[in-house]
């Protein structure tokens, strides 16, 4: 047996026995309340209840109830900017959140920027096939696209010949040529 699992296994251990007193005060509270219930007298019913109620709460280990009145004011702490400089520097789960005014105004922005479109309209000027059965396409802006699976796709009858870049719900974006819009492929920028 590994030494970190001794060490762990010993922990759980150790807690359970530590933890047991605790648990059997609790279940039998509990077990006071349940007993409760089957008294037959009213009166007799709601003593029982009353200090069952007691023991489970002591069991609990629970706060007296505070009025208002007993409550410290609490002082007003000042906010204090967080250090952008010092929080860049940390991993990401580490840094300070935003405050809900920054989360705010970055819905704002978001709602204010145009929604993205799903399909973008380009022209193939060069379709080439690699070893493999890879097809790359090249597009009149001078971006570079390959098929993400080899396999054989129906040429345009032309270059140049539009096309469309569909965005995908999962995964890499369909295209497909205006002059056969029902077979489609997926590709992968690649410059």
């Amino acid at each position: 047996m590994k030494p970190e699992f001794k060490k762990f296994l010993t922990g759980i251990v150790l807690a359970g026995c530590l933890g047991a007193p605790v648990f059997a005060d609790v279940n039998s509270a509990a077990q006071d309340v349940v007993d409760c219930r089957s008294l037959a007298d009213d009166s007799a019913k709601l003593a029982c209840f009353e200090a069952a109620a007691a023991s489970l709460e002591a069991s609990l280990g629970a706060a007296p109830e505070q009025t208002m009145e007993q409550v410290e004011p609490v002082e007003q702490v000042e906010q204090v900017a967080p250090n952008v400089a010092a929080d860049a520097k940390l991993p990401i789960w580490a840094r300070l959140s935003r405050s809900s005014q920054e989360k705010q105004a970055k819905k704002a922005k978001k709602k204010d920027r145009p929604s993205e479109s799903k399909e973008l309209e380009v022209t193939v000027v060069k379709i080439v096939r690699n070893n493999i059965g890879r097809h790359y396409l090249t597009f009149d802006n001078g971006q570079v696209w390959r098929q993400s699976q080899p396999g054989e796709i129906e040429p345009p009858s032309a270059l140049p010949a539009p096309g469309r870049i569909r965005r995908a719900l999962v995964g890499n974006p369909w295209f497909e040529f205006d002059e056969h819009p029902t077979t489609d492929f997926k590709i992968i920028r690649v410059k």
